[in-house]
This record gives structure tokens, C-alpha cells and sequence, in this order.
């Protein structure tokens, strides 16, 4: 009779386990959809316009319409295909629509880039040791030589 009973109880502790294990697996993906219902809920939009070149990801976030894939796409677009030049770039940031643009142009804006770049030195500024260059280089025209090339001065 011993061994029977050794052998139940071995049983339900396996059993125990398993039950644990199926119980564990079927809250995961619970956790999982809390998790990304939690990150998913939106920020009140912005009170001010902000910059589109500047802009984090919690900010394109907050922006009506705009979740967390298109405020990632955006925050690519930027990094793959440089500064926002106007407000109308975004449509070229696939999921941003004319509608979806509408919706979001209030709260965002473009500073101009021009203002940003900081102004070309010119040959006053140049230091006194450095010699300026010229502002357009030529390349002389080759003369072959010979009596071929004198030949019109006759």
C-alpha cells in the first residue's frame, strides 16, 4: 500500500504543477493586453504648437489620431529623410492621411530651417593668417603645343 500512495502523491503534485503552468500561460497574454492598453492611452493634446523637427515620441503621441506606430513612423521619417520643411511633409509618413493632417495641424508647426543654419563666413571674416579661396574654381584649358596650336597667329 505504500507504494500507492507514494505513487498519489506524486500524481498530485505533478498534477498541482500542471495546473499551475496552464494557469500561468492563460494570464500572460492578459498581462501582455493590459500592458499595451496601458501604453496605448493617450496624452492630452498638446496646449501649444510644437515643432516637428524637435518633437519627441510622447509628444507625436498626444497628437488626436496619431498612436504609438505612427508617432514611431514619424520620429523614422525624420531620421531617414531629414528636417520637416512644412507642416505637409507629414503626408508623406505612411499612416498620416489629409485627414489625419487636418485633424493634427493645429498643434504642430515647422521653424524655419534657414534660421537654424548659421550664416556662410565670407572672405572679410576669414581669419588674417588664412588666405581666402576664390568663390568659383575653373579648370585652364590644356593647350596641346606644337606648331599646330601657333598656327593661327600668323
Amino acid at each position: 500500500m505504500e507504494i500507492s500512495e507514494s505513487a498519489n502523491l506524486w500524481r498530485s503534485i505533478w498534477i498541482n504543477r500542471l495546473c499551475g503552468l496552464v494557469l500561468v500561460m492563460a494570464l500572460c497574454p492578459v498581462a501582455a493586453v493590459v500592458d499595451a492598453q496601458e501604453k496605448a492611452k493617450k496624452l492630452p493634446p498638446p496646449s501649444k504648437p510644437f515643432d516637428l523637427n524637435t518633437a519627441t515620441y510622447d509628444q507625436f503621441h498626444s497628437l488626436p489620431g496619431v498612436g504609438p506606430v505612427t508617432a514611431q513612423r514619424i520620429l523614422d521619417y525624420r531620421k531617414k529623410s531629414g528636417p520637416f520643411l512644412r507642416v505637409e511633409d507629414l503626408l508623406a509618413v505612411r499612416g498620416i492621411s489629409a485627414g489625419r493632417l487636418d485633424k493634427i495641424r493645429q498643434y504642430v508647426m515647422v521653424k524655419p530651417v534657414a534660421a537654424a543654419v548659421a550664416p556662410a563666413k565670407t572672405p572679410a571674416t576669414t581669419s588674417p593668417g588664412k588666405a581666402s579661396s576664390p568663390a568659383k574654381k575653373t579648370t585652364p584649358v590644356k593647350d596641346p603645343g606644337g606648331s599646330a596650336s601657333l598656327a593661327w597667329i600668323h
